[in-house]
């Protein structure tokens, strides 16, 4: 099944500067092949023609995500404490990252999509949030905020259905993005699904 995106969807929007440096660590975390190859970092321009070499660079490196050299390095931090991050890490193995899903809601006849970061074997979905805070007080209030119970709930049925299996649990790995870089684990609870 594929989506119709409706007008509103089709309008390009210029996504945020949070949602260019999330998309950059996603794919450092799940995708390292196309991050090397489309995230760069801005390097220093000085001395005469500055201008002239800042403006080859951005020409050579058009369409790239670019980063300013410290949120490179902060980017860097927060795999490094991903990756030391046991739970974290050991649920993004046995399974697949970034795939899209399509289909027609039973309901409403309204064609769907979900892209959740990673689908665990044996019935999870798991998605990576940056943050600026991972504690379970401010972080709960992020996934009011921007809905990530209500994204649960979509992906969670919509997988199940296209895939004929039932997937229930949906998890979030969330990591700060600046010192201490802290990362947490946390499961939607059924009765937030639900709701």
């Amino acid at each position: 099944l594929y989506l119709t995106p409706s007008l509103e969807a089709r309008e390009k929007r210029s996504p945020t500067k949070a949602m260019t440096f999330g998309k950059a660590f996603h794919l450092a975390d799940l995708e390292q092949k196309r991050f090397l190859n489309e995230v760069v970092s801005m390097p220093k321009f000085s001395g005469t023609g500055m201008m002239a070499k800042k403006d080859q660079w951005l020409t050579e490196n058009h369409g790239k995500i670019v980063l300013p050299n410290d949120e490179m390095a902060d980017l860097l931090l927060m795999l490094k404490s991903l990756s030391a991050h046991h739970v974290a890490t050991s649920l993004l193995v046995g399974g697949v990252p970034e795939l899209s899903y399509f289909w027609k809601d039973r309901e409403t006849s309204i064609n769907c999509k979900a892209r959740p970061d990673y689908r665990r074997n044996g019935g999870a979905l798991i998605d990576i949030k940056t943050t600026g805070d991972a504690s379970l007080e401010e972080f709960s209030k992020s996934v009011l905020n921007f809905g990530y119970h209500i994204s649960a709930a979509h992906y969670l049925n919509g997988v199940s259905q296209v895939l004929g299996e039932t997937f229930e649990r949906f998890l979030l790995i969330a990591v700060e993005k600046s010192a201490p870089y802290g990362v947490q684990v946390f499961e939607i609870d059924f009765g937030t699904l639900e709701k």
